[in-house]
């Protein structure tokens, strides 16, 4: 007699995980994908959070309660303290203050789930301390005026050379 429940039969590990359905086949692998946030930049004394958004390669609808924990460099972060976690997805929130005690370069943000964890890149850069000029700046000025003088000498002295 034809089981028609074997296709969707699983036969689990010790430890809970699919290993392969009757026919021998194993279940698709489960990803996480960074789909908003990643590989971020963010400069130091800007007081913004950054924002990370990740999605579940099958079933999205469930993937926050498959989410266990934030790391940055390898260094769990406290929830709550360090970053907030909210369902729709899975959608972390790293506070300004734990960014800004991250030294300036290259770091690797990991979220990890029960059965995965989704990785991405942020950047801290220094605080720009470059003063940018200002079009009314009293050296823009003078400048401006010293060329609006010459121009008008320009225009007298040839003005005087055509009346003679």
């Amino acid at each position: 007699m034809h089981d028609p429940f074997a296709a969707r039969s699983v036969i689990f590990s010790a430890c809970g995980r699919k290993q392969r359905d009757r026919t021998g086949r194993q279940p698709a692998q489960i990803t996480y994908t960074v789909t908003n946030g990643g590989h971020t930049a963010w400069t130091r004394d800007s007081k913004q959070d950054i924002t990370i958004i990740v999605k579940r390669s099958e079933d999205d609808a469930s993937c926050f309660s498959h989410f266990r924990n934030v790391r940055i460099d390898g260094k769990l972060l406290e929830k709550d303290k360090d970053y907030t976690a909210v369902s729709g997805s899975t959608i972390v929130t790293v506070k300004a203050e734990t960014l800004e005690a991250l030294a300036d370069g290259r770091h690797t943000i990991t979220l990890e789930f029960d059965d995965g964890k989704a990785e991405t890149s942020l950047t801290i850069a220094a605080k720009d301390s470059r003063r940018s000029p200002y079009t009314s700046d009293s050296g823009t000025m003078i400048w401006l005026f010293a060329l609006l003088a010459s121009l008008a000498v320009l225009a007298a002295v040839r003005h005087m050379e055509k009346a003679l």
